[in-house]
């Protein structure tokens, strides 16, 4: 008879199967005046679930949206300037690499969040890129699981910090690691909505407005982040069980601004974090526990 661990190790088998004939299947295809494809956009069209495209130096005018599984590297880091209209980069499959790329030139329209990576998928690795001329840096709409890790992101030092999209977004969009990060320039640094479980560490935020936003986002980490030289450095609301250790807010002075802000939060751990030369170190009101 068969048992049930046998057929257990059949389908485990078929699953081994199944993924090296897709491994093996998996093809790289190359971007540039003198590869086999001109833009990346040609690229992306051609390619099957599980490519890699690899971009060789140089400027691509064009927006890009991503709808299947792959990896877009660069190599000497290229860059995708966009149409000045809409986000550069739009991801909306599941489990997309992108690497190496200078991104700049997304459109002005806060309300339609125009931003150099748009995500709206999980699973993503979004590493060592460059942004620029972005309204939001990167933008993680309804998308859980990424690895956000070694961008930097320079917001629109001709607008107003009001007028700017956030460096770090995220909404409704939980168990994400944002790590390494540098933004400056943006509106917030880091703006966490209705995102829960979340983890970042060593980004380093300056020159903006808040550099640490966020409301209604449970169970969230921050650990050895760098918070200077902006209006404020963090503005913790309606949120519980947050812990923030080994980070640096530093010479944040707006009007009435301060350090850090709790507002009617609870169970929050706060330990070993540098405060240092703020309009006000901590602010506390309805904290609780």
């Amino acid at each position: 008879c068969v048992t049930l661990g046998m057929k257990f190790r059949c389908l485990n088998l078929l699953f081994l199967v199944l993924l090296a004939a897709l491994s093996a299947r998996a093809e790289v295809l190359t971007v540039g005046p003198e590869e086999q494809f001109k833009t990346v956009g040609e690229a992306v069209r051609f390619a099957a679930a599980g490519d890699t495209i690899r971009v060789q130096t140089g400027i691509y005018l064009e927006n890009l949206i991503i709808e299947k599984t792959l990896t877009i590297e660069g190599v000497g880091m290229p860059t995708i300037q966009g149409t000045g209209k809409g986000s550069v980069i739009e991801i909306r499959a599941a489990n997309c690499t992108i690497r190496g790329l200078g991104i700049e030139t997304s459109g002005g329209n806060l309300v339609e969040e125009d931003a150099g990576i748009l995500l709206m998928s999980s699973g993503n690795t979004i590493e060592d890129n460059r942004l620029s001329d972005i309204l939001f840096g990167i933008y993680l709409y309804q998308s859980a699981d990424n690895k956000i890790r070694r961008n930097r992101i320079n917001g629109r030092t001709e607008l107003e910090s009001g007028e700017r999209g956030g460096g770090l977004h995220l909404w409704n969009s939980p168990r994400n690691l944002l790590e390494d990060n540098i933004v400056e320039a943006a509106r917030d640094g880091m703006y966490i909505q209705s995102s829960s479980g979340n983890v970042f560490r060593g980004n380093r935020i300056y020159n903006l407005r808040y550099g640490l936003h966020f409301m209604n986002s449970d169970d969230n980490s921050f650990e050895d982040n760098v918070f200077f030289d902006n209006i404020a450095g963090a503005a913790i609301m309606y949120s519980q069980r947050i812990a923030l250790r080994r980070n640096a807010f530093v010479h944040n002075r707006g009007f009435s601004s301060f350090g850090i802000l709790f507002q009617d939060c609870r169970n929050c751990i706060t330990e070993e974090n540098l405060i240092l030369d703020n309009a006000v170190g901590i602010f506390m009101e309805a904290a609780k526990d």
